[in-house]
């Protein structure tokens, strides 16, 4: 969230220093910088909560989707597990009838 946030102010200020110019922003003194930022916190402050509620809500979305993931491929393992024990059921089955028609 806090990366998010950086990046979302960045492109911000810098959408705001290209459009007044690159001069006034080195010439502000330091009581309007303050100003500037405190407002600019405050505009972002909803963009900030809204990006920290949801990301919550993506982590919960992508937990669940691991959780999924890791269920499925144990079911997946399962399976794998079962066709080969029939599979190797098959084949002494087919050994033992080849020997009784050989034998």
């Amino acid at each position: 969230m806090l990366r998010l946030s950086a990046v979302v102010l960045n492109v911000l200020l810098v959408s705001h220093g290209s459009s007044a110019g690159t001069a006034t922003i080195e010439s502000q003194p330091k009581d309007m910088e303050a100003q500037c930022n405190g407002y600019c916190f405050s505009t972002l402050r909803p963009v900030m909560q809204y990006v920290a509620v949801h990301q919550d809500k993506w982590n919960t979305c992508t937990e669940i989707i691991a959780n999924e993931t890791l269920k499925n491929q144990n079911q997946l393992s399962v399976q794998l597990d079962a066709l080969k024990a029939d599979v190797s059921n098959i084949k002494a089955s087919q050994l033992s009838s080849f020997d009784s028609w050989t034998g």
